[in-house]
């Protein structure tokens, strides 16, 4: 569930990095700003790498919905709650509720748990049991290994816990997702996955429910076509104009050098945020005039265009 996305944006190539660690809820700011942050907030990791992919790149900038305002990632959404003192005037989606319900499932008639198992978290609220898949890994250790940041202690307390992933609302059970079987867990805000064939710590990840239950974007003016290879200004103009209007396809072909494999390129920025990038700055230059080209230029080229300007 890796991915890496490359912008190339007023002649400079910006990298984002890997899907981050939901960021604290109770850091000094304005609104949702606080807690969406995400790249920064990657950047305060809980202790080590094995806390990524917890709430994943933003998908939304803030939207209203109910008269509340909320931002989507690809793993949770956000939820500002003024009516409540920090740290809990921002709050997490209660999105495995409804995911689950899109699937037409009421999770208060699933099966439920006995009674305490030996080894398991036991839930007494919602009658569920939390269990390891193996002796050292698995749901009950990602569960209690994970969790938003209130005390400023190491480790996660139940209660930091609770508040990133909520109570379970099932037992684990087979599910098929995009096409493969995983066994699954959900909870109030997350789907739990097993993934055995991955190495600690990726077997346990987490569903991206956000971007299963955002909203559908608004729909994209249209933009005019615009594609001239008489310049690097002109071309990266029109590689620019290729991502705007989603041709990916046209896009890739004006590299010489390809970042990525065609999927992996098209991927990238259709599953970034508003992917849509105006970078006038790289049009600065008169049409007809031809500046010096950028060290960065000569690989977004076309193919098989002649480059007299390299010279």
């Amino acid at each position: 569930m890796e991915r890496r996305t490359s912008l190339l944006c007023g002649l400079v190539l910006l990298v984002l990095p890997l899907e981050g660690p939901c960021p604290p809820t109770h850091s000094n700011g304005p609104a949702l700003r606080r807690p969406a942050t995400v790249l920064a907030g990657a950047l305060r990791s809980t202790g080590s790498t094995t806390a990524a992919s917890r709430c994943g790149y933003p998908l939304t900038d803030e939207l209203i919905e109910q008269g509340r305002t909320v931002r989507y990632f690809e793993r949770q959404r956000f939820e500002l709650h003024s009516e409540n003192a920090p740290p809990y005037d921002v709050l997490l989606g209660l999105l495995g509720e409804e995911v689950l319900l899109q699937q037409g499932i009421d999770w208060h008639t699933q099966p439920l748990s006995r009674g305490p198992v030996a080894s398991c978290l036991w839930f007494q609220q919602t009658q569920h049991n939390v269990c390891d898949q193996t002796p050292s890994s698995g749901f009950k250790r990602y569960w209690q290994t994970h969790g938003l940041e209130f005390d400023g202690q190491a480790g996660k307390s139940y209660p930091e816990s609770l508040a990133l992933f909520g109570l379970p609302v099932t037992e684990p059970f087979q599910e098929t997702i995009n096409g493969e079987t995983f066994q699954v867990q959900w909870f109030e805000r997350a789907r739990f996955e097993w993934h055995p064939g991955n190495v600690d710590p990726y077997r346990v990840l987490l569903g991206r429910l956000g971007a299963e239950v955002r909203p559908a974007p608004a729909p994209t003016p249209s933009i005019p076509s615009y594609a001239s290879q008489d310049s690097p200004a002109e071309v990266l103009a029109s590689f620019y104009n290729a991502i705007n209007r989603q041709e990916y396809q046209r896009a890739y072909s004006y590299w010489e050098t390809p970042p990525s494999s065609y999927p992996e390129f098209a991927q990238g920025y259709a599953d970034t945020a508003k992917g849509i990038h105006y970078c006038r700055a790289v049009i600065l230059t008169a049409k007809g005039r031809t500046s010096p080209l950028p060290p960065l230029l000569p690989s977004l080229l076309p193919r098989h265009a002649k480059r007299p300007y390299l010279n």
